[in-house]
């Protein structure tokens, strides 16, 4: 899943000539260009995240955020 802006500045950033498809998996969007042929320009748009996901996903920037911080050691020049 992605933002709408995020999607929006991807597809602002293709030419105006381009198409947009969904590749065969059905995850990612992909450019086609004025003759039919896809590019290299693709957008992994993902899936809408499971509800087990979305708390592992939780879970893990709770123990990141409370996670001591590593202190850098000062170097001398």
């Amino acid at each position: 899943m992605i933002a709408v802006t995020t999607l929006a500045d991807w597809l602002k950033s293709l030419p105006n000539s381009s198409s947009v498809a969904v590749d065969d998996g059905g995850l990612t969007l992909v450019e086609i260009d004025k003759n039919g042929k896809q590019t290299d320009a693709y957008w992994e748009v993902g899936g809408v995240p499971l509800p087990e996901d979305v708390a592992a996903d939780e879970a893990e920037e709770k123990a990141a955020k409370a996670a001591p911080k590593k202190r850098r050691k000062a170097t001398r020049k």
